[in-house]
C-alpha cells in the first residue's frame, strides 16, 4: 500500500533526498529553501510517498509569489521501485484532488530535456506518459533560451511609452493587437477561449502576477506613432525573463522584434544584473528563435508545458 502525504516539521531533508541522486540533493535542497523563502512554495506544499514507512516519491506545489495558490507540481519523483507508475499515479491523484481543494484556476508541470539544475527531470517520456494518464495534456512546446551577458546596445529608430503613460487600457489594446497572428500556442487557445480582449486582459493579469518594477513594461512606436509593438520584462522566482514580446501584425517583416528583444533585455541586466534572464518560445515560431540568436541568448532546453484541465 502507498500513502501519500504532506511532510512534516523537520522533514524537508528527507523530502529533498528522496527519489534523488544524492550529488544533487544539496543544490535541490538550497533551490526549495528558496522558493519557500519567497512564498513560492510551502513546506505543507510538500509530499511524500510511502510504503512500509519508506519514502519512494514526492512531489510539491510551485506558485508565483502573488498568486498564493498551486499553480504547478515541480519535483515529481519516484524511486527505482517495481510499481513505479501506479505510484507516480498516486502522487499525480493527491497532486490533483488536493490542488482542486484550493480553488486553484489552473494546474500544471512542465517536462524539459536535458535533465538540469535546480531540477534535474529525468526520464522525460516515462513522465509524460504519467502525465497524460492522470489526464494532463501538452498546451505548448517550446524551446528555451538564456541570457548572462552585459546589457545589449539598443536601437533609436523607436520611440518608447511606459506602462504608466499609455495606462491600463492602452497596454490591454497592444496586447490585444499584438496577440493577432501569433504564433504562441498558448495565446492562440486562449484568444478562442476568450476572445481578443479576454485573452488580453488574461495576459496582463498573468504579467501582474510576477514582479517588475516602473518603467520596465513598455510601448513601441515608430517615428509616425504608430505603434510598433510592446515588450514587458519580469521577474519570476530564481531568475529574470522576458514576460511578453510582440510586434503588431502590419508593423512585422521589418526588424521591429530585435529592437524589442534588446531594449527588454538591456531594462533587466541593468536593473538586476545578478539574475540570468530565461525565456521561451514556440517550437513552431521559428522567427522569434532566430531573434534570440541574433541577440546573443543560448538555446539550453526544450520544455513541453502539461495542463490538467480545470473547468
Amino acid at each position: 500500500m502507498t500513502l501519500i502525504r504532506p511532510i512534516g516539521v523537520g522533514e524537508l531533508p528527507i523530502f529533498a533526498s528522496t527519489a534523488n541522486n544524492p550529488l544533487h540533493v544539496a543544490d535541490q535542497t538550497a533551490y526549495i529553501e528558496r522558493l519557500i523563502g519567497i512564498e513560492s512554495m510551502r513546506r505543507e506544499w510538500c509530499y511524500l510517498a510511502e510504503q512500509a514507512g519508506n519514502p519512494i516519491g514526492r512531489f510539491a506545489y510551485w506558485t508565483l509569489p502573488k498568486v498564493g495558490k498551486p499553480i504547478a507540481i515541480v519535483l515529481l519523483d519516484v524511486a527505482d521501485v517495481v510499481d513505479r507508475a501506479s505510484v507516480a499515479d498516486a502522487l499525480l491523484s493527491r497532486a490533483i484532488t488536493d490542488a482542486l481543494a484550493t480553488a486553484t484556476d489552473e494546474l500544471g508541470h512542465v517536462v524539459d530535456e536535458p535533465a538540469q539544475s535546480p531540477q534535474w527531470q529525468t526520464g522525460p517520456h516515462e513522465r509524460a506518459a504519467w502525465l497524460e494518464g492522470a489526464g494532463f495534456r501538452v498546451v505548448r512546446a517550446t524551446s528555451r533560451w538564456s541570457f548572462g551577458g552585459p546589457p545589449p546596445p539598443t536601437s533609436d529608430r523607436l520611440r518608447f511609452a511606459a506602462f504608466e503613460d499609455v495606462g491600463e487600457a492602452g497596454f490591454l489594446d497592444a496586447l490585444e493587437r499584438v496577440s493577432a497572428g501569433t504564433l504562441d500556442a498558448r495565446v492562440l487557445a486562449n484568444r478562442d477561449r476568450l476572445g481578443p480582449a479576454g485573452e488580453a486582459r488574461e495576459s496582463l493579469d498573468d504579467l501582474r502576477s510576477m514582479e517588475w518594477q516602473p518603467g520596465w513594461w513598455e510601448l513601441a512606436f515608430d517615428s509616425d506613432g504608430a505603434l510598433v509593438g510592446l515588450v514587458a520584462p519580469a521577474c519570476a522566482p530564481s531568475m529574470t525573463t522576458i514576460g511578453y514580446l510582440g510586434v503588431v501584425p502590419e508593423q512585422r517583416g521589418r526588424g521591429y522584434v530585435d529592437d524589442l528583444l534588446a531594449r527588454g533585455t538591456a531594462t533587466l541586466r541593468r536593473a538586476v544584473p545578478d539574475l540570468e534572464i530565461r525565456a521561451d518560445t514556440d517550437v513552431a515560431n521559428v522567427a522569434m528563435a532566430a531573434a534570440f540568436k541574433r541577440a546573443g541568448y543560448k538555446e539550453f532546453a526544450s520544455r513541453r508545458e502539461f495542463e490538467y484541465p480545470i473547468s
